[in-house]
């Protein structure tokens, strides 16, 4: 008696998964509708049933709209596209305001190259000198 009460929910475990078990062997055994056609079939013996086709769809427009889609041009919403990206006003140095529109302004962009210059410094190996504790390159 002890036993049984320690184990009774698995005991109801398993009657469910046994009740579970045979309601999915009806579903799969059920044959309710070739039974129905059967006894449709014996009451209208002359009613022979064919299959009706389809006409043709018209799918030019469908394939002229995907022809433009593939040729569709990208959305460029950056610079200098202005509903998302507004215009900048900054302030310089010297006072004065300055538009930044397309961010070469100012920062990296606006760098620009004056003059260059030949570099006639000349760095070359020439060996170790020093002990081997302290070597010097």
């Amino acid at each position: 008696m002890e036993q049984i009460k320690e184990h009774y929910e698995k005991a109801i475990l398993g009657l469910a998964m046994l009740a579970l078990v045979y309601s999915a062997y009806i579903v799969l055994t059920d044959n309710s509708k070739e039974k129905i056609d059967e006894q449709v079939q014996a009451r209208e013996p002359g009613r022979v049933q064919q299959a009706k086709e389809m006409d043709k769809m018209d799918m030019t427009n469908y394939q002229a709209t995907l022809a433009r889609l593939e040729k569709a041009e990208t959305l460029n919403l950056s610079n200098p596209h202005n509903l998302f990206n507004p215009v900048q006003w900054r302030i310089e140095k010297n006072g004065t305001l300055l538009k930044v529109e397309s961010g070469k302004e100012t920062g990296v962009g606006a760098i620009v190259l004056s003059e260059t210059r030949p570099l006639y410094l000349k760095i070359e190996y020439r060996g170790t000198t020093g002990t081997a504790e302290n070597p010097r390159y």
